[in-house]
């Protein structure tokens, strides 16, 4: 999302491509937080027409399925000693679940949840 909304070309053609766009309440709240976060700091904030955005488009919340799964995941990953974002562990069990591809700039973390799971993941 943040890809998207930089105007990132890539992240808008593969976006504008989709049978269908999701995104998660945790991609949102990291999304918001970064422009809370540059208000705080008196710096250019969009937070408003962000806010927009994602009341526009289909978010998931986090259910307790969700966090099975990903408990799950981290569990093996961690039995591995990789090391990889809870956030994005969560994101990954919700995207599973619907069975979506998941479209990222931070592919290292993807690439791996990928090697695991077999979770979709594109880079933007």
């Amino acid at each position: 999302m943040i890809e998207f909304l930089k105007g990132n070309k890539l992240a808008r053609e593969k976006m504008s491509e989709a049978e269908s766009l999701y995104t998660s309440t945790l991609c949102a709240y990291e999304v918001l937080l970064g422009e809370k976060y540059n208000e705080a700091k008196g710096l250019k904030s969009s937070y408003i027409q962000v806010s927009l955005f994602f009341m526009q488009i289909e978010t998931m919340a986090l259910s307790y399925d969700d966090v099975v799964k990903a408990s799950e995941i981290a569990a093996r990953l961690i039995s591995k000693g990789k090391k990889v974002d809870d956030i994005d562990i969560l994101v990954s069990a919700q995207a599973l679940k619907i069975g979506a591809t998941v479209l990222t700039k931070d592919f290292r973390h993807f690439e791996i949840l990928g090697e695991e799971t077999g979770l979709p993941a594109e880079r933007v």
